[in-house]
């Protein structure tokens, strides 16, 4: 979907300014003409997404979070449980992506072999 100006798809063109500095830069001002009725050559839309998508992002973000916690607490609570049979969860961390399930653990489990640095010099 475009930007809208007036009820109609906004135009836009960079021209470039001088600062009170000297310093040059682009300046993005109204890319229509209106006695023309027609955008100026080089003018372009800009895009807005709809819905936004940010809610979707962090929902996914903590979700994949989530399942990485669960594998971990499951990897924790295995040699514990001596009294009790642990049901693994085997939930996808992108379930949103078809024909690649687990990426988010495999990548977990990855990282959980990596040892962390310690420092040498102990105060």
């Amino acid at each position: 979907m475009f930007t809208r100006r007036e009820g109609e798809p906004a135009w836009f063109v960079q021209r470039p300014a001088v600062d009170a500095f000297g310093r040059e830069y682009l300046m993005e001002v109204d890319g229509f003409n209106r006695r023309a009725r027609r955008p100026y050559p080089g003018a372009y839309h800009k895009f807005v997404l709809t819905p936004e998508p940010t809610a979707d992002i962090l929902g996914r973000i903590e979700y994949q979070i989530w399942v990485a916690a669960l594998a971990r607490l499951e990897s924790e609570l295995i040699n514990r449980l001596v009294g009790h049979k642990l049901v693994f969860s085997h939930r996808s961390a992108t379930p949103w992506i078809e024909d690649r399930d687990m990426v988010g653990v495999q990548l977990f489990r990855a990282f959980e072999r990596v040892r962390p640095l310690e420092a040498e010099n102990m105060c």
